[in-house]
């Protein structure tokens, strides 16, 4: 049986699209937060401290991601900096989507991630404020969880974006909802330790917090437990080898 010849297009779309990715990561993107004239409104300014190389056969659009994909911007090739809009209260995180398109012999392919940045100006208290806006219920909490430890951009924005409505029941994790985030940590734990961090300084956030407590979906602390001592204990001996 013969070998299908390899697609020649497709293979130049990758590429073209990790060009891009790669160009975006390289120009250092950060992001800069002002009140607006208008009353409780922010101005947030997408900024780059490298030039910023635009691939050919690439475009590039950008939005935070507590915006619909719609109000998505054009990134220049440029790295001036550019305004992402007014935003409220609410809508202010330093997650930010980026979307490229690339083509080749009249064929498109197109790549969503997004991007943690660096952020200035974020007014204090914001954190816990919008955390208690955007983290509603337990299966957004979930949603969250799996951006937090996703192995690639592309796997945490689809967890954030598509929504999974079938992934959570009332308040307790289902079943396909305990293993994904059974396999999540087990893999952070292999690959990326460091994402486990992050996920305790937001159970932390959750559980100072009153009102937030009950967020956690049920059963979440019967598989994080364990993780988190086995990540502990890394971090220790890490340390002792240093020493």
């Amino acid at each position: 049986m013969r070998t299908p010849a390899p697609d020649r297009t497709e293979e130049l779309l990758k590429r073209h699209l990790d060009a891009a990715q790669q160009a975006l990561i390289d120009a250092r993107p950060r992001l800069l937060i002002a009140p607006a004239q208008e009353d409780g409104l922010f101005t947030a300014t997408l900024e780059f401290e490298k030039q910023r190389k635009a691939p050919s056969h690439t475009h590039l659009h950008t939005w935070p991601i507590t915006l619909h994909p719609d109000t998505a911007k054009p990134v220049e090739a440029r790295s001036a900096p550019m305004d992402l809009g007014r935003l409220s209260f609410e809508a202010l995180t330093s997650f930010i989507a980026f979307e490229i398109e690339a083509t080749e012999d009249d064929r498109k392919a197109t790549r969503r991630f997004v991007l943690n940045l660096p952020t200035e100006g974020m007014p204090e208290g914001r954190r816990e404020k919008i955390l208690r806006w955007i983290l509603k219920d337990p299966s957004q909490v979930l949603r969250l969880l799996l951006l937090l430890l996703a192995d690639s951009p592309e796997e945490g924005i689809e967890a954030l974006l598509q929504g999974r409505r079938d992934a959570q029941g009332s308040n307790g994790l289902t079943a396909w909802g305990e293993r994904q985030i059974f396999e999540s940590l087990i893999r952070a734990l292999d690959r990326g330790p460091q994402r486990l961090d992050q996920v305790a300084s937001l159970v932390a956030d959750l559980e100072a917090d009153p009102d937030a407590k009950g967020l956690l979906p049920e059963g979440f602390h019967d598989i994080w437990a364990p993780i988190w001592e086995a990540r502990k204990r890394l971090k220790g001996e890490k340390g002792t080898a240093a020493a």
